[in-house]
């Protein structure tokens, strides 16, 4: 089954998740479950995978939530997964190393294999995109979980976004996806998962170094709920947020518009995306303001 949360015409929306509505479909709940019994009964030496996306990357928790009740919900029907894909599309939204390995330990308490099957890193930063290759690459394999990892988009043929191959702009793969060797230890042999890498390349888009400034001597800041809110369509100097811990669009809602108005500053480079009020804007701030939005601060 391929994209079971947003392929619903037919089987719908399983009940019980925590922010889902119940959708029967065309066919049931069932339907799906059904399938996979058939699917064995027909050969039962057969590989039976659910596939689905914003598991690893995305900033969408009720998504990643509703993969793994799925899957808990089959299997307390009697339908067999063995393995459960994660396609791993990273674009706009770059997670860093450390989140991505607490990701995998949720869907990895499932009990099954796991394997990425459409990486990408979509990125006009050619060094990002193979920084961020060769981290993923080593936390997945470092893990025993994992036997499978399929690239997407490698190839000069593209389906996708033109930043997302794994080639340098002069045709020429990246040295660090050039070549992927699986090793493997013998057969029995217990593997012992090596430690996550660190996150060298847990970082978004490019912005332009920025001179570290004095900090500013400290003001009062408003809290959450006393701070005003502009006119709609406007960010006034004297709303803005003394500290970039507070950007959203002031609205009182923590939404994915707040999200884009994140990305906007940091992929500009203003002080508006310096999270962690060092005076830079790098990755540590954007982890820093995922963690926040994922909690919905």
């Amino acid at each position: 089954m391929n994209e079971p949360f947003s392929s619903t015409v037919l089987a719908g929306l399983i009940p019980g998740v925590t922010n889902i509505t119940l959708e029967p479909g065309r066919l049931g709940n069932d339907e799906i479950v059904r399938w996979y019994l058939r699917a064995a009964a027909i050969d039962p030496n057969i590989t039976l995978c659910l596939n689905d996306y914003n598991v690893l990357e995305g900033l969408d928790p009720v998504h990643r939530g509703y993969t793994t009740s799925l899957v808990q919900w089959m299997q307390a029907r009697g339908a067999r997964i063995d393995t459960l894909g994660l396609q791993a599309h990273f674009g706009q939204v770059i997670i860093g190393i450390p989140e991505l390995n607490r990701r995998i330990d949720r869907v990895a308490s499932l009990g099954l294999k796991l394997a990425v099957t459409e990486f990408d890193a979509d990125t006009f930063d050619e060094p990002l995109q193979a920084d961020y290759t060769r981290d993923v690459l080593t936390l997945v394999f470092s893990r025993p979980e994992f036997d499978q990892f399929l690239m997407w988009d490698s190839g000069r043929v593209r389906t996708g976004s033109p930043t997302a191959r794994c080639t340098a702009s002069t045709g020429t793969k990246n040295s660090t996806t050039a070549r992927i060797k699986i090793s493997s230890s013998t057969p029995g042999a217990p593997t012992t998962p090596a430690s996550p890498p660190s996150p060298a390349c847990a970082r978004s888009a490019p912005s332009k170094a920025r001179p570290k400034s004095p900090s500013p001597p400290p003001t009062a800041e408003p809290s959450w709920q006393s701070r005003p809110s502009p006119q709609p369509g406007t960010l006034s100097k004297s709303s803005r947020p003394t500290s970039a811990r507070r950007i959203s669009n002031f609205d009182g809602f923590v939404t994915g518009d707040d999200f884009d108005a994140f990305n906007l500053a940091f992929e500009a480079g203003t002080a508006l995306a310096d999270f962690n009020g060092d005076s830079f804007v790098t990755g540590d701030d954007f982890d820093a303001f995922v963690d926040a939005f994922e909690a919905g601060c």
